[in-house]
């Protein structure tokens, strides 16, 4: 299953940015432009939760940073550990 994530404000979609720098890497907002880095994948982790995986890199998942309960705190694309920071639940509205 792919799946796009997609921000509220603008319908922008997010992307994995190459970088560098240790083995994070950045999220940013874009236009769908079909590219493999926009695609994100839903891999059971258990029970009801989910790793979302990159297309691109597939080694990459959604990581909340330093595994903090605060707003506004940064998401980021990380390689997965398994830690409850990267488990995300699949809700379903209607």
């Amino acid at each position: 299953m792919m799946a796009l994530i997609v921000s509220v404000k603008l319908f922008e979609f997010k992307t994995i940015r190459k970088q560098n720098i240790n083995k994070l890497k950045s999220l940013i907002d874009s236009y769908d432009e079909g590219l493999d880095s926009q695609g994100w994948i839903l891999e059971h982790a258990e029970d009801e939760y989910y790793y979302v995986k990159n297309e691109q890199f597939s080694d990459y998942v959604l990581d909340v940073s330093e595994s903090s309960y605060d707003n506004r705190t940064n998401v980021t694309a990380y390689p997965k550990t398994g830690n409850d920071n990267q488990k995300w639940p699949l809700i379903v509205r209607s």
